[in-house]
């Protein structure tokens, strides 16, 4: 996990236009791009418009399928995007971004993607009702997933901003 912080006693308290602080973000991205490796993409999977900044949220996708994270880190809230990067139109502000080699094996697997087994099942994991406001078959990696075969999951962003994820099953 690489995390970065701009200390300053100046203070910048004005957000400006967000195209210059989406090409901040990308700046960033660039100068350290060259440490993933193929067959890794990264694409912008959300932007939240903060008080002084915005928050460009970037994640991964294999072969045309999304990366989920599900990372909680020691005294923080959980980490659910490949890269978070708070930026104003002067600089970026804070960045964290978690690398991760990935390998494509062909398996040949078949998955169960319906709709109303997997949320059956997440209901059945979770114990609850989640009322989605996403849903998406992706790679699941956890803190503790280094080196385990990745499985496609159901994942569902609930109306609180939570994320779930069941692993699909094998027909």
């Amino acid at each position: 996990l690489l995390t970065y912080e701009f200390k300053s006693l100046a203070s910048y308290n004005e957000r400006g236009y967000i195209d210059d602080a989406f090409k901040n973000a990308l700046e960033f991205i660039s100068w350290r791009r060259d440490i993933l490796t193929e067959p890794v993409e990264i694409y912008l999977s959300g932007v939240e418009i903060l008080e002084n900044s915005y928050r460009f949220l970037f994640d991964y996708m294999v072969e045309e399928k999304h990366v989920f994270f599900n990372y909680e880190l020691e005294d923080s809230l959980p980490i659910n995007h490949a890269i978070i990067i708070e930026a104003n139109e002067k600089r970026v502000l804070s960045a964290s971004w978690i690398f991760k080699e990935f390998e494509v094996a062909s398996s040949g697997k078949q998955y169960n993607v319906s709709f109303i087994d997997n949320q059956d099942r997440l209901h059945a994991a979770y114990r609850e009702e989640i009322i989605g406001t996403a849903y998406k078959i992706a790679y699941e990696v956890r803190r503790d997933s280094d080196n385990q075969e990745l499985q496609p999951s159901w994942v569902v962003k609930s109306q609180s901003g939570a994320y779930y994820a069941v692993p699909l099953e094998k027909q």
